[in-house]
């Protein structure tokens, strides 16, 4: 088959950019690492699921990535369309999370960061965060171990510089919740973040704090309770002496709190039909709203979705929504972190 040349062209500022290589694809296969090496193509990634885990793939040597969507930075020259690339990501993001979606709209939008990077994601449907950090300190072959640990020298899944985590949906709200077990199940999800976070920190990288949302039908009054929940995962995380350090909050739920202010009678249309799974406009959304948080660059601008068809306004509705839900966030943090300290007192 015929390939297509793009014309896209490195962005990078570095002097000594290493040249694309374009290896003969029919040598390609599947866990062929000898014609690849920095700058090489074609490398091949998958999403791989086993039972309900999913997980990312790529088959470039030691720690580089994959990149598809262009030439990678520190790299010259001109792609092929469709090919990936390997190269040296020391920004790679990691997704710990409840379900796949969002990855690659958020790996997509990142490509067009001033430093693009790539996406790694560990997803199980319906599992706390404490269900991870067991299998990060107990399960010597599990896929959070690799991740968040050394490994015994094993090749990691890559080197992290932000990871974003996602508690249960539900365990935000339990800390306000009186019902037999909820503040106990608030208690191990407070303390399996703050050991997890410092996992994270171990190894150089910093947190995200996936910010989740209410049930449709008890949405305002449960979302004021996640969002202070957020503030006192952050307030738990937060380092004061010596290393000034805090973690980040990804405010989605804040968002689609937004979203169904400027539009309620859209509101709906940030789920499928079955008003649980998110839908293509919201995977869209949450992926504008991770891109400001981790990037600190404003989302708005940025290309629409590729996977719908949306109109310019509404395209631009959604990152200037996701860009207010970023800054308000941030604006409320000092508030928030002398009202915690106070409580401390």
């Amino acid at each position: 088959r015929r390939r297509r040349r793009t014309t896209t062209t490195t962005t990078s500022t570095t002097t000594s950019l290493v040249a694309l290589t374009n290896n003969a694809r029919r040598r390609r296969r599947w866990g062929a690492e000898s014609d690849l090496a920095v700058c090489h193509g074609d490398c091949d990634w998958k999403l791989e699921q086993t039972g309900a885990v999913y997980v990312t793939r790529d088959n470039c040597p030691d720690e580089l990535k994959c990149f598809r969507w262009g030439v990678p930075p520190g790299c010259s020259g001109t792609a092929y369309t469709g090919w990936g690339y390997c190269y040296a990501d020391a920004h790679t993001v990691l997704m710990i999370v409840s379900k796949k979606r969002s990855r690659t709209d958020l790996e997509i939008l990142l490509s067009h960061a001033t430093t693009p990077r790539s996406v790694d994601m560990i997803a199980v449907s319906k599992q706390s965060l404490a269900y991870h950090l067991d299998l990060a300190l107990n399960d010597e072959d599990s896929e959070q171990r690799t991740a968040l640990t050394a490994s015994n020298g094993r090749r990691r899944v890559g080197s992290y510089k932000h990871v974003v985590i996602q508690e249960y949906i539900r365990t935000p709200v339990y800390r306000s919740d009186r019902r037999r077990n909820a503040g106990k199940l608030w208690e191990e999800s407070l303390e399996a973040t703050v050991k997890l976070d410092a996992m994270i920190r171990e190894l150089g990288g910093r947190t995200v704090l996936f910010q989740t949302w209410a049930k449709i039908d008890a949405w305002d009054a449960e979302m004021p309770s996640i969002k202070e929940s957020y503030r006192r995962y952050q307030h738990a995380l937060t380092r004061r002496r010596r290393v000034t350090y805090s973690p980040l909050i990804a405010p989605v739920g804040h968002a689609y709190d937004l979203w169904k202010q400027e539009r309620p009678d859209q509101f709906l249309d940030l789920w499928e039909s079955d008003k649980s799974s998110e839908s293509e406009l919201a995977r869209y959304y949450t992926a504008l709203v991770f891109y400001e948080t981790i990037t600190g660059d404003t989302c708005v601008g940025l290309p629409g979705p590729t996977d719908m068809r949306l109109s310019d306004e509404n395209t631009r509705l959604l990152q200037e929504l996701a860009h207010k839900a970023v800054l308000d966030t941030l604006a409320e943090e000092e508030q928030w972190e002398l009202k915690l300290l106070e409580e401390e007192r």
